[in-house]
């Protein structure tokens, strides 16, 4: 089920997060070389891959609350 408020919020919490990635990392990629404390910042808390960041924390946690809500619409029609 999607349409409700806080599904819409999600999403657009989302597309700005990952707007905002994009950009970040395309600046940190215009640099020849970052500094070490940069590198590591880019690689926790910007990275896709990292499971633990929090843009690909954040899309697990809405795919787990879609799922919950459908389950949840099912039920309840």
């Amino acid at each position: 089920m999607t349409g409700t408020p806080a599904h819409e919020r999600l999403e657009q919490l989302e597309t700005l997060s990952t707007r905002w990635l994009v950009a970040m990392d395309e600046l940190f990629e215009s640099h020849i070389s970052l500094p070490v404390a940069v590198a590591e910042y880019r690689q926790r808390w910007l990275s896709l891959e990292n499971p633990d960041a929090p843009l690909p924390t954040l899309r697990r946690a809405r795919r787990e609350h879609h799922q919950h809500w459908h389950i949840l619409a099912e039920r309840c029609s």
